[in-house]
């Protein structure tokens, strides 16, 4: 019946918008993880430069 027909639409669209949600939070959370990564990165290199700094005044 035409009654079944939207009630399984609503759902079906309840469904699509939560799955919509979670993709939108998945893609968030990667950027994160991807900014992170280049921060982290970042600072590591600075490490890197320090310490071959103090190197060479050490020497």
């Amino acid at each position: 019946t035409d009654e079944e027909l939207i009630e399984w639409q609503t759902k079906f669209q309840e469904r699509i918008a939560l799955l919509q949600s979670k993709i939108s939070k998945l893609e968030r959370d990667a950027q994160d993880a991807t900014t992170m990564s280049s921060f982290h990165s970042k600072d590591i290199n600075d490490y890197i430069r320090e310490a071959g700094k103090l190197q060479a005044e050490a020497e």
